[in-house]
C-alpha cells in the first residue's frame, strides 16, 4: 500500500484522535503492575516506543518494560518464538515469511508505516547509476524485508536478479561489509544505513529501495502472553496510543527523543517523509501480510499455501483499549 498523510507524521483524522483519546482518559481503565519483555531494533519506525519510554508513559500505566534491542525485527522475532520476550516488533514482510514457515504468534497491531530502505552503492567501484549495479556483489539479510526491496529495486531499474551477485549478510555486517569493499552495494535502512553512510563518506552512492511502497512496522505477541499477561499488554498499547498522541501535539520534541534514541543527540532528525506513526488493525496490513506470503512462496517458501492471516491478528487487545483504530473485515 502506498500512502501519504497530509500531514506529516499526523496518522490520525481528529475526530479519531478524539475518540481514542475519549478511550484513554484517567479512570477509564484498570492500571496494573506488571512485566512486558520487549524486542525492537533502536529505529526511527519504532519511535513511539522511545517517546512513551521518554515521557514516562509505560509507568503511568502501571506497566514496567524490559527493553531489549535487536540490530533487525527478524531476530527479534526469531527471539518471540524462542520465547525469550513477550512482545516484538518486526515488519509485515518478516511476519509473513515466519508464518509462511509456520512460526507462531499473534498480531496486535501496525505502529507505523515506514519508506526508509535505500540502496547504498560505493563510487569507486564504477556505480554511479543503478545501471551500473549489473555484476556487482549486492548484499542484504535474507527473510528480511530487504531481500523483497533489492528485488523491487532492480525490478523498477529493468535489472534482472540473476544480473548481480547476491550476498546474504547479518544486518550487523552490512555496513562494515560495505564499508572494507567486500561487496559492491548492499540494501540499507536506518542506523545500519547511517553508519554505512559515515563510513564511505564522498564515496557513497544511494537510491530510494521502496519504489514508494510503504512497509507496516507491527507489533507481534507469543500467543501464551496474550492469555498470561491480557493486562500488561493493554497497557503497552494505551502507552503507545499516548505517544502517538504526544508527537502529533508535540512534533519537533518528538522527533528529537526519536533521533536520541536511534544515534545518539548527534544524528540528525528522522525525515518527517519517511515514517508515518499509527497504531492500528487495518484491511490493508493484512492484503500487506498476503501478498508478502505470495512474493515467498514464489521463491523458496516453506507451505505450499499462502496462511490465512485473520488467524494471526488478535483484535482484542486493541478492540479493548481504542475501538475506533479496528477496522478488519472479518
Amino acid at each position: 500500500m502506498n500512502r501519504k498523510y497530509t500531514i506529516p507524521l499526523l496518522a490520525l483524522g481528529v475526530g479519531l484522535i478524539a475518540a481514542v483519546a475519549a478511550w484513554l482518559a484517567p479512570g477509564l481503565r484498570p492500571m496494573p503492575i506488571g512485566l512486558l519483555l520487549v524486542g525492537t531494533p533502536p529505529e526511527s519506525y519504532s519511535g513511539l516506543i522511545a517517546v512513551a519510554q521518554a515521557k514516562g508513559y509505560f509507568e503511568d500505566n502501571g506497566l514496567k518494560i524490559a527493553l531489549r534491542p535487536y540490530a533487525i525485527g527478524h531476530t527479534a522475532l526469531a527471539a518471540l518464538s524462542n520465547k525469550e520476550l513477550d512482545v516484538a516488533l518486526a515488519s509485515d514482510f518478516t511476519l509473513a515469511t515466519a508464518a509462511v514457515n509456520g512460526k507462531p504468534y499473534r498480531i496486535v497491531a501496525s505502529t507505523a508505516l515506514a519508506d526508509v530502505s535505500k540502496l547504498v552503492a560505493r563510487g569507486d567501484r564504477g556505480i554511479d547509476e543503478p545501471s551500473d549495479l549489473r555484476g556487482k556483489r549486492i548484499a542484504y539479510e535474507r527473510d528480511t524485508v530487504l531481500e523483497q526491496h533489492l528485488a523491487t529495486f532492480l525490478q523498477l531499474n529493468g535489472i534482472e536478479l540473476h544480473e548481480v551477485e547476491e550476498v546474504d549478510l547479518d544486518s550487523g555486517y552490512l555496513a562494515e561489509a560495505l564499508a572494507e569493499g567486500s561487496v559492491d552495494a548492499a540494501v540499507l535502512r536506518g542506523v545500519v544505513r547511517q553508519d554505512a553512510l559515515d563510513r564511505l563518506g564522498a564515496n557513497a552512492r544511494e537510491w530510494p529501495a521502496q519504489g514508494g511502497v510503504e512497509f507496516y512496522w507491527v507489533l507481534a505477541a507469543r500467543p501464551e502472553t496474550l492469555q498470561e499477561k491480557p493486562a500488561e499488554v493493554r497497557s503497552f498499547l494505551r502507552a503507545l496510543l499516548r505517544a502517538e498522541q504526544f508527537l502529533v501535539d508535540n512534533e519537533a520534541e518528538a522527533r528529537r527523543i526519536i533521533a536520541d534514541w536511534t544515534l545518539g543527540s548527534k544524528s540528525p532528525l528522522p525525515a518527517v517523509d519517511e515514517v508515518w506513526f499509527e497504531i492500528a488493525l487495518e484491511q490493508a496490513l493484512v492484503l500487506s501480510l498476503e501478498q508478502g506470503a505470495a512474493w515467498r512462496l514464489r521463491g523458496h517458501g516453506g507451505s505450499d499455501r499462502a496462511p490465512n492471516f485473520l488467524e494471526y491478528i488478535d483484535p482484542a487487545p486493541l478492540l479493548d483499549v481504542a475501538p475506533p483504530t479496528v477496522t478488519l473485515l472479518r
